[in-house]
């Protein structure tokens, strides 16, 4: 079987799997308002909190801890832990939302609005390019090789353990990701790329044209070769 052959027959079963495994997380039963309520309550309405702080009652609302009832608890965990790894030690609630949003409940039309408005209470209503290809390089590295790294290593999957080793060998490499991330933003380029000069106006017009708000999306979008 060529490379091209695999690639059209073994990518769409990994990606089945791996949605599988993905949808049965507790986050994403929740819409923005609903867990935007609940990360309230356990920062205590505060915007900004010890990230230690609220570990126990952010993985409650992330993934069912009780193995009788998930199948994929180890699998969650490591995938909560993961995720958790990101954030600052000072952690703000946007910085919680923005990671998680590609995992949430969507109303559709509504996606674009409500990540933009994360957006603007994390970075402000001007972002440099320096500091948004930070952000989305983490965002789309989790997204992609992370998630595929963890389910790799789990016994249960030594099945396909093969087939997701070459998905990260071949398309979820961290030079790939950063090109990718690297075109997204490539309208915004300019020669002062530290510079406080995207406007958040500018930036809300291109995400929505993007519509890169779900972790599907995300992993098709690194997945799918751009012909420029």
């Amino acid at each position: 079987m060529g490379f091209c052959c695999w690639k059209n027959t073994v990518q769409k079963q990994n990606e089945d799997i791996i949605c599988e495994i993905i949808s049965k997380l507790k986050i994403t039963q929740f819409s923005l308002g609903a867990f935007n309520f609940e990360l309230n309550n356990a920062m205590k309405d505060q915007i900004i909190c010890k990230k230690k702080d609220i570990e126990e009652d952010l993985a409650e609302l992330f993934y069912e801890e009780n193995p009788f009832i998930n199948n994929y608890r180890n699998i969650h965990q490591r995938i909560f832990e993961e995720l958790f790894y990101i954030f600052s030690m000072e952690v703000r609630r946007s910085e919680i939302l923005l990671y998680l949003f590609p995992l949430l409940s969507k109303t559709k039309g509504k996606e674009s609005g409500e990540f933009s408005d994360i957006l603007k209470e994390y970075f402000g209503n001007y972002y440099s390019l320096d500091e948004l290809h930070i952000f989305y390089l983490k965002l789309f590295e989790f997204y992609s090789f992370k998630i595929t790294r963890i389910i790799q290593f789990q016994e249960e999957y030594n099945e396909i353990m093969k087939n997701l080793t070459l998905m990260n060998k071949y398309f979820f490499t961290f030079e790939k990701i950063e090109y990718k991330v690297t075109i997204f933003l490539k309208p915004f380029k300019n020669d002062r790329n530290e510079t406080k000069n995207i406007y958040f106006d500018n930036f809300k017009e291109h995400l929505k044209s993007k519509a890169l708000f779900s972790y599907s999306n995300i992993r098709d979008y690194i997945l799918t070769p751009i012909i420029e």
